[in-house]
């Protein structure tokens, strides 16, 4: 977006503001779908956890995604927002299951992360339509707080509980028409999604009543110029070559899910604030503020840079407008 444009924005609506570049948006879900151009049966889901703005959510949606989130509060403002809720897939992670109830009352797919609440899960509704998130034990992406597929990961379901999940499928306590996985973000060696693609087609074959794999999300975008990036045509290609192979072997056609999110939206924001006074002593930088700004930002602390922070992902580049 050119600097005019910001400046526009900052006159016609005043600072601080962000503003959103929704061609970038659409450009990124456009590469998607030409590196997923020989996949026969696909859904991309944007992850809203990324990104909850209700209008970006409401341009989303209206491009053909579906939605992935992670707490009910994102199930709602989906819906709110127009969404099929049978392309919402509410994957909750150590909440009370008062939550996954209301989620099922409201009519979205389940993604489970644990063995306890698919246990309890199969109690109030035994042999209905379940997905189940897998953890694959493997080390990937960008950093340590962002790799969440490793054997210590809250994350997802480990292999040594499978029996248990595909006895309770083939008894009937539950339904697994969907199988998950997510390791990381910002992932650039193809050697890590390698892996965990072929591991959970190879658990998608134990599964009779298999329906969908979902491969989550990971996929890295260069936050400035010379930075690293997801190659999507060699990955698209290792999903291909699995996917080949289950249908080779079972005989089955599976619906396959992405859930991106940073990948579609990292690079289309903007952030305008106005300075007022820049203090540039030897050692420290210090901007002063309006009062209404330090407010806003004591907000986005919290909610959105606090985070950025904490995963190591938090890039500002800086653009000036008079």
């Amino acid at each position: 977006m050119n600097i005019k444009k910001l400046e526009e924005a900052a006159y016609n609506f005043g600072t601080p503001i962000y503003v959103y570049d929704l061609s970038i948006i659409e450009n990124q879900y456009r590469k998607l779908q030409n590196a997923f151009k020989n996949l026969n049966n696909y859904k991309i889901h944007f992850a809203s956890k990324s990104l909850s703005n209700i209008s970006i959510l409401k341009f989303i949606k209206n491009l053909g995604l579906g939605l992935d989130a992670v707490s009910i509060e994102e199930v709602k403002i989906g819906i709110k927002c127009g969404f099929n809720k049978d392309e919402i897939l509410y994957t909750p992670n150590g909440v009370d299951f008062s939550e996954i109830q209301e989620a099922k009352s409201l009519g979205v797919k389940i993604n489970l992360d644990s063995l306890e609440s698919v246990k309890e899960f199969s109690k109030h509704y035994p042999n209905q339509s379940i997905s189940i998130r897998i953890n694959p034990g493997i080390y990937a992406g960008g950093n340590d707080n962002i790799s969440v597929g490793h054997s210590n990961s809250k994350f997802g379901i480990p292999e040594e509980f499978l029996e248990d999940l595909i006895r309770m499928d083939e008894v009937r306590k539950i339904k697994v028409t969907g199988l998950h996985i997510h390791t990381g973000s910002d992932i650039i060696k193809n050697n890590q999604f390698d892996e965990g693609i072929k591991k959970i087609f190879s658990i998608a074959t134990k599964f009779k009543r298999i329906e969908s794999i979902d491969l989550g999300g990971g996929i890295k975008i260069p936050y400035f110029s010379g930075d690293t990036e997801t190659n999507l045509e060699d990955y698209a290609s290792i999903i291909e070559k699995e996917y080949k192979k289950f249908k080779n072997k079972t005989g089955k056609e599976l619906k396959l899910i992405f859930e991106p999110g940073k990948f579609l939206v990292s690079d289309s924001g903007y952030f305008i604030t106005r300075l007022i006074i820049l203090k540039n002593p030897i050692i420290i930088v210090l901007l002063k503020l309006t009062q209404d700004l330090i407010t806003l930002l004591d907000l986005l602390f919290i909610n959105h840079i606090m985070k950025s922070l904490i995963y190591q992902t938090l890039v500002i580049r800086k653009k000036s407008i008079q």
